[in-house]
């Protein structure tokens, strides 16, 4: 179970919504381009990518990757997700792929034959990321060319949520089948 808080006041803080995991969570990335879009990645009895309305506790889409999820970073400047991933059974040795949202279509991947991604951090300029794996190498790959401008919260058809609804009460407006 992950849940998320308020905790502006620390002596008291205020539970928001309950997201339902029954197993671990060993990933999790707030969107920055959707400040209400949350990922989390389920461990290696899990394997799952879930996408939460966090001013609801809605769960948004759920996909299995095959793989167990050890970090979630998210573009600034492209609607995508790098996912890095510990025990593998569908396609061992992937430690690194890149998916494109919200169609979780594989856009690039790095293979390491023996080793898992035990953690990750992606460089300040969102061009490179550091990968820890299981041999005690520290990995770098190229992820993106570096861009200018980050992504604001402007989508067409369904909007970063993919629900009306949801749209609504993050504020997003539909104009013309445009939500900004």
């Amino acid at each position: 179970m992950a849940q998320v808080w308020n905790i502006q006041d620390t002596s008291s803080p205020i539970l928001l919504c309950k997201l339902d995991h029954t197993l671990a969570v060993k990933g999790i990335a707030f969107c920055p381009w959707a400040p209400n879009l949350l990922a989390t990645g389920g461990g290696s009895n899990d394997r799952h990518l879930r996408f939460w309305h966090t001013g609801t506790g809605t769960l948004l889409h759920e996909t299995n990757t095959g793989k167990q999820i050890t970090s979630i970073t998210w573009s600034v400047s492209r609607r995508e997700l790098v996912l890095t991933f510990g025990f593998d059974e569908e396609s061992p040795g992937t430690i690194v792929a890149v998916y494109g949202y919200p169609r979780m279509d594989v856009r690039a991947r790095a293979q390491a034959k023996d080793r898992r991604a035990l953690s990750a951090e992606v460089s300040p300029d969102q061009t490179k990321i550091a990968v820890a794996t299981s041999d005690g190498t520290v990995r770098l790959y190229q992820l993106w060319e570096p861009r200018r401008n980050a992504l604001r919260a402007t989508f067409s058809g369904t909007g970063p949520f993919s629900s009306p609804i949801i749209n609504m009460i993050e504020g997003l407006e539909s104009h013309n089948g445009y939500i900004r």
